[in-house]
């Protein structure tokens, strides 16, 4: 979604828990899968260009830095300080990364990006089954799990 700030997907994909972790972005985009994501970042290159509508070259899938392209990637979106997963560029929002899968069997869990940990908390109660993860609610599973958009108070 690229230009309309009022349409309620739009200001969903920006919106962080905290106010002052929230940018107006120029276009925000929320893959499915991971063709989706790849996708993304080949046509990246399009949009911030203006070029014209044509396939980048391998040498332009290195898009993002190569055109200092700002671009963010959203989990749960738990972050005071803008700029750690916000952006005024492009919002890559993983929201529609949801899937649970939990294999009592193995005892193993595979967890979207899109999820909270809170929500991973609940899918996992019937299985009498946690994990180490956020310890309160909002806090995006792959920001934590990845250090990003996040900061440590020792």
């Amino acid at each position: 979604m690229c230009g309309d700030t009022a349409d309620p997907q739009y200001l969903s994909d920006i919106s962080h828990a905290f106010a002052s972790g929230t940018e107006q972005s120029a276009c925000s985009v929320e893959p499915g899968s991971a063709e989706d994501v790849g996708k993304i970042v080949r046509y990246l290159y399009i949009y911030m260009t203006s070029s014209a509508l044509t396939s980048p070259s391998p040498s332009q899938l290195c898009i993002l830095g190569s055109t200092r392209t700002p671009f963010a990637v959203k989990s749960g979106g738990h972050t005071y300080n803008p700029g750690l997963s916000s952006t005024p560029g492009v919002q890559i929002a993983m929201a529609r990364f949801k899937d649970i899968k939990v294999d009592p069997a193995a005892a193993t869990v595979e967890v979207g990006a899109g999820l909270t940990w809170d929500q991973v908390y609940a899918a996992l109660e019937p299985y009498n089954a946690t994990v180490v993860g956020g310890r309160t609610p909002g806090i995006g599973v792959a920001g934590l799990t990845l250090g990003g958009g996040g900061f440590v108070i020792v």
